[in-house]
Parts: structure tokens; C-alpha cells; sequence
């Protein structure tokens, strides 16, 4: 169950906190290809992706 919980979860610095997300201009090139990466997972495993929410 817990692999399969994670392999439908997508964990995105870029959808946090603004005070968490990368400084400098490498730690920002790599959000393309991390969102690409997530995008070809999701087509290769046949199911959608999802981030988390925070519980309420």
C-alpha cells in the first residue's frame, strides 16, 4: 500500500512555500526537467499523479 501511495505522489519544491523554493539560477533551471520527469512518469505508469494537500 505504501508503494503505491508513493508512486501516485508528485512532491514539488516549486508548489511550496515561498521561502523554501530554490535560490540561484542552477537550483531553478531544474524545474523543467523535474516537471517533465514527473510528466513522463505519469503517461509510463498509466496513472495520474497527484501532489499533496495539506489536511484541514
Amino acid at each position: 500500500r505504501v508503494q503505491a501511495v508513493d508512486e501516485e505522489m508528485r512532491f514539488s519544491i516549486w508548489t511550496g512555500l515561498a521561502s523554501h523554493k530554490p535560490l540561484g539560477n542552477i537550483n531553478r533551471a531544474r524545474n523543467a526537467p523535474y516537471r517533465h520527469s514527473a510528466e513522463f512518469r505519469q503517461r509510463f505508469n498509466g496513472c495520474p499523479i497527484h501532489e499533496p494537500s495539506a489536511g484541514r
